[in-house]
C-alpha cells in the first residue's frame, strides 16, 4: 500500500494531485484543512490535506497492513465510512449538521451521505453547500420532486387528507391559479359535509371565483354532480378531512370515489406541522387510493421541514404545491430541487428561510 499526503489550496487542487500520482484507484483516507507555514513561520495560510493511497498488487494484504502506520484508525483499502465523523470532510459535516437541524431523520440522512459521499470526491470545481445536496438529492427523488403542476390530461383532481390540514383554502389557491393564470373553466364538488363552515367556506370561494360548485352529501350526489359538471376544464373536489390513521375511514372513502380513471388524479394533503410518524401512517393507508401526488401545508407555521424530504423519499412521489399561508391564490409556492435544497442548507445557517425564491443560476432541475 502506497499511502501520500498531497496538499493544494482547494480540495478540487489536491484531488487532481490524487488523480495524476494514483489514478481513479486511488482510496480517499482523510482530508481536511490544515494552516502551513511560511516566510520563517512569519506568515500562515489555509490549505487542504487529502491523505489518498493506492494498492501494489504485488504486496500481499499482510504486508499491506503493515505499511500503513501514519493513518491506523481508517480501515485499509476501503473508503471511510460516511457516517463517521471522524472522517467526515467538513462541507460534509457542515451539511449533514444543517440536515440534522430541520429534523431530518437518521435512515434517511444516511442515503443523503451515501450520495454526497462520492459526489464530494468526484467534483471536477468547487460547489456551494446548496449545489452538493441538490446533486445528492436527485436519485433518492422522484424526477421532477415538485411538478408544481396536474397532470395534462387531468380532468378531475380530488384532495384527500387529515381534517384540519387546509384542504379547501388550498383548494381555491390551486383552482384560482389554473381560471386566472391558465385560462381554464373550473368547477367545485364538496364533500366535506361534516362541518357546515367547509361547505360555506368553499361556496365563498366559488362566487368569488364566477365558478360552479355542488354540494354532495351522499354517493349519488357525488356521482350526480361529477355528471353536472363534466363540461369544465378540471374539477376540483373537497373531500371530508378525517382521522385516515384508521383503515376504516380510507375505506369509506375508496368507497365513496368509486372506480377511477387515468383523468383522474388523487392528491393528498398533509400539514407540516404533524408529527412525522402519523404523516407516514397516513401516507400507508392511503395507498390503496394510489396517490398520483402530495401537496404540503403549513411551510410558515413550522421551524423544520425534514418530514417533508422523509415523506418524499419514502412514498417517491412528486409535489403539487407547497403552501405558507392564507392568503388566496398568493400564499403558494412552487419548487425544483435547488430551491427545496436552499430551504434546509440557508435556514440552518442563517436561522431563518429565504424570503425569496432561490432559482439554481443557468440550470433547469
Amino acid at each position: 500500500m502506497n499511502v501520500k499526503r498531497f496538499y493544494g489550496k482547494t480540495v478540487s487542487d489536491a484531488m487532481n494531485q490524487v488523480k495524476q500520482a494514483f489514478g481513479n484507484e486511488a482510496v480517499i483516507l482523510q482530508d481536511r484543512q490544515v494552516i502551513k507555514k511560511r516566510f520563517l513561520g512569519l506568515k500562515k495560510e489555509k490549505i487542504i490535506e487529502v491523505i489518498a493511497a493506492t494498492e501494489e498488487k504485488e504486496e500481499k494484504r499482510e504486508i499491506v497492513q503493515k505499511s500503513v502506520q501514519p493513518v491506523p484508525q481508517v480501515p485499509i483499502a476501503q473508503r471511510p465510512n460516511p457516517g463517521a465523523k471522524a472522517y467526515q470532510p467538513e462541507q460534509l459535516e457542515r451539511i449533514v449538521r444543517q440536515l440534522e437541524a430541520q429534523g431530518v431523520m437518521s435512515d434517511t440522512l444516511k442515503h443523503i451521505q451515501h450520495e454526497m459521499y462520492p459526489l464530494y470526491y468526484k467534483r471536477e470545481d468547487e460547489r456551494t453547500d446548496v449545489e452538493l445536496l441538490e446533486q445528492a438529492l436527485e436519485p433518492l427523488l422522484v424526477n421532477p420532486p415538485f411538478r408544481n403542476a396536474l397532470k395534462e390530461d387531468t380532468t378531475v383532481a380530488i384532495f384527500v387528507g387529515q381534517t384540519g390540514v387546509g384542504k379547501t383554502t388550498t383548494i381555491a389557491k390551486i383552482a384560482a391559479l389554473y381560471k386566472l393564470k391558465k385560462q381554464r373553466t373550473v368547477g367545485f364538488i364538496t364533500c366535506d359535509t361534516y362541518r357546515i363552515a367547509a361547505v360555506d367556506q368553499l361556496i365563498t370561494y366559488s362566487n368569488i371565483l364566477d365558478v360552479p360548485i355542488e354540494v354532495a352529501y351522499t354517493k349519488e350526489d357525488y356521482r350526480l354532480a361529477r355528471e353536472k359538471l363534466k363540461h369544465v376544464d378540471i374539477l376540483f373536489v373537497d373531500t371530508a378531512g378525517r382521522n385516515y390513521q384508521d383503515a376504516d375511514r380510507v375505506e369509506e372513502l375508496c368507497e365513496w370515489l368509486g372506480e377511477r380513471d387515468d383523468t383522474t388524479e388523487i392528491v393528498l394533503t398533509l400539514g407540516l406541522t404533524a408529527k412525522e410518524s402519523d404523516l407516514l401512517r397516513v401516507c400507508e393507508q392511503f395507498e390503496k387510493l394510489h396517490v398520483d401526488q402530495l401537496l404540503f401545508t403549513k411551510f410558515d407555521e413550522t421551524k423544520t421541514i425534514g418530514e417533508m424530504l422523509t415523506l418524499m423519499v419514502k412514498t417517491q412521489l412528486p409535489v403539487l404545491a407547497v403552501t405558507n399561508g392564507q392568503a388566496v391564490p398568493d400564499d403558494l409556492l412552487q419548487l425544483d430541487r435547488y430551491s427545496f435544497a436552499n430551504y434546509f442548507v440557508k435556514e440552518a445557517a442563517m436561522g431563518e428561510r429565504p424570503s425569496v425564491r432561490i432559482t439554481k443560476p443557468n440550470a433547469n432541475v
